[in-house]
């Protein structure tokens, strides 16, 4: 999957690469270990980056709602044409 992008890099640059990722062992590894470990590696952060911003995208849904519930239940007048219960019609 990802391994196509690294299989251009000499060993020595994925061994750079897998060190400054933190990757365990990437001393002993040879250039196909290498490649799968930071194929993998890449594959995680993509899954993790994903949920995050799932999770960061809920968050604000979740702000949203609640300030609108604020907006429309304690700050809204009673009589105001956007009160909760109120019909609004369109008359142009």
């Amino acid at each position: 999957m990802y391994s196509t992008d690294f299989q251009d890099h000499t060993k020595k640059e994925l061994a750079r690469l897998a060190r400054d990722q933190s990757i365990p062992g990437w001393h002993a590894m040879r250039k196909d270990q290498l490649i799968r470990a930071l194929a993998e590696q890449k594959k995680q952060k993509k899954a993790v980056g994903a949920s995050l911003r799932l999770n960061r995208l809920l968050k604000n849904l979740r702000k949203r709602s609640i300030r609108a519930f604020i907006w429309r239940t304690l700050l809204l007048p009673s009589g105001s044409p956007f009160a909760p219960g109120t019909v609004r019609f369109n008359t142009t």
